[in-house]
């Protein structure tokens, strides 16, 4: 993982994450680009005359271009590269474009507000940034505070398909020398409360230890399991539709919310 693409808003929580963003790239010796995309309001098209027009869109691409430079002044980091200032009206659309044109290895981006729900996230562009993106994308909580990542779950519905997810996994983690920890939420309630250590003869990835918990709730189980794990980062398959479903797309899972400082590592279809 060399090219990381950062966008960013220049919140509070953007800033926390750059940070997070900056001490991961130096494990992995990578160049993070801090992209900020800003909209032009529709109303300047109609009460202004064109070359009004122009010369405000050129004040707001400065206008653009200095924010950056005023965010960045927080950050002394040998690891950030370039910066990216552009307008557009569909932001995660664009996010996801400046990623494929540049060929970033993966979007690193801040997830919105303290104890964020996914009733509140749902929606927002980190949300439409990880349902449309095609390589891997973390998601930085607001509370989330940077230490050596040995401990990575990552969440499955026991399907071989993973495979592609385990490969990328895999070559992250290795990168950051963590062990990676499988773990499945099993939400019928014939199961105990939580089986360590369970042999599952029919999936073919190697594994630190495998974790089979029942919880009625998804999300919920994710929680406990990475609070009583002291799992660093969460990490999970986005075209595996059932998992993401149960997570992004159930009306009682999006009320609750996940661990807030825990990262969420979303991979993707090659």
């Amino acid at each position: 993982m060399k090219k990381i693409l950062f966008p960013t808003d220049f919140s509070s929580s953007a800033g926390n994450a750059l940070e997070f963003t900056l001490k991961l790239a130096q494990e992995f010796s990578a160049t993070v680009d801090v992209l900020h995309l800003y909209q032009v309001q529709m109303w300047l098209e109609g009460d202004m005359a064109p070359e009004m027009v122009l010369q405000r869109m050129e004040q707001l691409a400065k206008q653009a271009e200095e924010d950056i430079r005023s965010f960045l002044q927080a950050f002394t980091s040998d690891h950030i590269g370039k910066t990216i200032a552009i307008q557009s009206s569909t932001i995660a659309r664009e996010i996801v474009n400046q990623a494929e044109m540049g060929q970033y290895d993966a979007i690193f981006m801040g997830m919105q507000g303290e104890h964020a729900t996914l009733e509140k996230i749902m929606g927002s562009v980190t949300t439409r940034t990880l349902n449309q993106a095609k390589c891997p994308v973390l998601a930085i909580p607001a509370e989330a505070s940077y230490q050596s990542i040995d401990k990575i779950a990552y969440a499955t519905d026991l399907d071989t398909s993973d495979r592609v997810a385990v490969e990328q996994l895999m070559k992250i983690a290795g990168l950051l020398g963590a062990e990676v920890h499988f773990v499945h939420v099993e939400t019928q309630p014939q199961l105990g409360e939580m089986e360590d250590q369970v042999q599952l003869d029919n999936y073919p990835f190697d594994y630190v230890d495998f974790t089979i918990l029942n919880n009625p709730s998804v999300v919920k189980g994710l929680d406990l399991y990475t609070e009583e794990k002291g799992i660093q980062v969460l990490a999970l398959y986005k075209p595996k539709r059932p998992l993401w479903d149960r997570i992004f797309h159930n009306s009682v899972s999006k009320r609750l919310a996940f661990q807030s400082e825990i990262p969420l590592l979303v991979l993707q279809a090659e």
